[in-house]
């Protein structure tokens, strides 16, 4: 072929890629509108989460993944292992920053978009399929929520078993194993996908029940599928159940929720801070009730509205489908149930705008109906899609349009401040937001200045130049929410003023992030300066490094508190066998979305 030809037959490829993408523009293929669904979704999560200021929990979360692989361990004290790998993972791929905090919720939250849509279709139809993955993926609720929290990705794990639990039983009227797989993951992601996992059961078992009275061979055919399907979900689990039978067995102690919900040596982990000390009470109701409420109102309260229309509706929509539109209503009915008898936090309600995107898609569907009827247009639909999408995009706007502190702080940091100088932090500054920020530095909490300085004193050798920089509070409370005037706030303002009198003022960072730091309005200050110090005093200031009962990334192994000796082969091989679990639960997590795609490509 000469060149004339080569160029040709170049010219022609082309211009048929470029006619099949027009075509494809203009075509009614849903995939088309499937693809901007998901690229709207991901533009305003990855903003979002950029930008929003840190919660609480995140810093306690968030800090523990860093170097998780590198603690050896089989799970956590908040259980949690497969969620804490993965995220440690993406730190190692992505640095740490406030995006790679999240990076768990955006990654996994972002395919939620396309589980919406594929288990909609599978329920009901192409149409309230685009709807309900459009209303997902514009939630103020859940894109505010996507944070270093386990929730988001925890439903996705969830979502795949109960697709694949439906399509299985649709097309074969038997039970999925690989559904239990998922399940069992989920579990490893947050221990409350059990509440899941409950409602799977009963579900087989009154199915089960149904079919043996029509067919009485149908227990001996299906005994093994059932007794399998629970097993799985145990073994994917192991990793928690032997981490704490080890735990116990060298130490006396378990995990955070077994301490607190079966009462197991529950006094080693009480102390200011944790949110569960109680368990569950019917108490707890009423608090969490309104906070839920309050919460849905305030960020979603378009699909709040229409899905509480959306439940009824969807029984007429497709009749048909009854008994798959109750098990679904179940599943988030129990979980809804347990949740609110021990946890008011709001990250924790995001898994149920799931129900909300796809109950509220069938409100809009007959609002369409009603406006064609009554209103002779075709147009109600899109008019109602762009002002959901309006009064969405309004709520988000405090997260879209600005940048917190603490992200600010962490990348100004990393690029600017010298690694083998000592960063001393005001402790008005809250001891997460510290340990997470300058973890791969040698920081100090200013409360403890005064001891490392006379610790310096009292070292062999001599005093050399150190560069010192000291990171301000400037509105006196950063993240604590507790500082008011006192001995914290009063030897802070000392240092403050020590360091504004005699040291270079570097940056002025300001609030933002739409949260707890007030726009605009200046929240950190760094200042650089040469002080004196002996070169050993590194070694002390990082041993002051631990948060939450770990040393900040696992690097004092000895402090490493769950640490236990294993003292026989037996313990020794389901050690190991629960850590093989574990590696396999994050191959499948991180290969999860191929399966996705295969479901994606294979319906459209």
């Amino acid at each position: 072929m000469n060149e004339y030809e080569t160029q040709t037959s170049k010219k022609i490829k082309l211009d048929k890629i470029i006619d099949s993408f027009v075509n494809f523009i203009f075509s009614k293929n849903p995939l088309k509108w499937l693809i901007l669904i998901i690229l709207l979704g991901l533009i305003i999560r990855f903003i979002v989460v950029s930008n929003v200021a840190p919660l609480a929990d995140e810093m306690i979360h968030g800090t523990h993944a860093i170097n998780f692989i590198e603690k050896g361990s089989i799970s956590h004290m908040t259980q949690c292992p497969l969620w804490f790998y993965l995220s440690d993972i993406f730190y190692k791929l992505l640095g740490v920053t406030l995006f790679s905090l999240r990076s768990m919720s955006f990654f996994f939250g972002s395919l939620v978009i396309i589980m919406v849509y594929l288990l909609s279709k599978l329920l009901f139809d192409e149409k309230v399929a685009l709807i309900s993955s459009f209303l997902l993926a514009v939630s103020p609720f859940f894109t505010r929520y996507a944070l270093s929290y386990m929730d988001e990705s925890m439903i996705f794990f969830v979502l795949i078993a109960i697709f694949l639990f439906i399509k299985k039983f649709k097309e074969k009227q038997e039970i999925s194993l690989l559904s239990a797989v998922f399940l069992g993951m989920a579990m490893l992601i947050k221990i409350i996908a059990v509440n899941f996992v409950i409602v799977f059961g009963l579900f087989i078992l009154i199915w089960g029940y149904k079919r043996h009275k029509t067919d009485k061979r149908w227990i001996k055919k299906n005994y093994i599928k059932i007794v399998l399907f629970f097993l799985i979900i145990l073994l994917f689990f192991s990793p928690v159940l032997v981490y704490n039978y080890l735990l116990y067995k060298d130490k006396g102690i378990v995990d955070l929720p077994f301490a607190m919900y079966f009462n197991i040596n529950k006094q080693f982990y009480q102390g200011p801070g944790l949110a569960h000390e109680g368990g569950f009470s019917l108490t707890n109701i009423p608090d969490c009730l309104q906070t839920m409420t309050r919460s849905f109102l305030t960020l979603s309260p378009v699909t709040f509205i229409l899905f509480l229309f959306g439940i009824f509706l969807s029984f007429r929509y497709k009749p048909s489908e009854k008994k798959f539109i109750w098990f679904l209503l179940s599943l988030f009915v129990v979980h809804f149930l347990v949740l609110i008898t021990a946890i008011g936090l709001q990250t924790h309600y995001a898994p149920f705008v799931v129900l909300f995107s796809i109950f509220s898609a069938i409100s809009l569907i007959y609002l369409n109906e009603w406006g064609k009827k009554h209103f002779k247009t075709k147009n109600i639909l899109p008019i109602l899609i762009i002002l959901i999408l309006i009064i969405n995009l309004a709520i988000l706007a405090p997260y879209l349009t600005s940048r917190s502190a603490i992200s600010k702080i962490r990348e100004y940091s990393v690029k600017n401040l010298d690694r083998n100088s000592i960063v001393l932090v005001d402790a008005r500054i809250y001891r997460g937001i510290i340990a997470w920020t300058f973890h791969d530095f040698h920081y100090l909490e200013s409360s403890l200045f005064p001891q490392i300085s006379q610790l310096n004193q009292e070292l062999p050798g001599q005093n050399i130049p150190t560069k010192v920089y000291f990171i301000e509070c400037v509105p006196d409370d950063c993240g604590w929410g507790t500082i008011t005037n006192g001995s914290l706030n009063d030897s802070s303002e000392q240092l403050v003023q020590i360091f504004s009198n005699q040291a270079n003022l570097d940056k002025l960072i300001y609030g933002g992030g739409g949260s707890n730091e007030e726009t605009g309005k200046p929240y950190f200050k760094v200042y650089s300066a040469t002080m004196q110090f002996k070169p050993q005093i590194t070694s002390a200031i990082d041993s002051t490094h631990e948060w939450f009962f770990y040393p900040v990334g696992y690097k004092m192994k000895d402090k490493i508190y769950d640490k236990y000796k294993i003292n026989n082969f037996f313990d020794q091989l389901l050690h190991s066998l629960a850590y093989l679990v574990l590696i396999l639960s994050v191959i499948l997590a991180l290969i999860s979305p191929l399966l996705i795609l295969y479901f994606l490509i294979k319906d459209i």
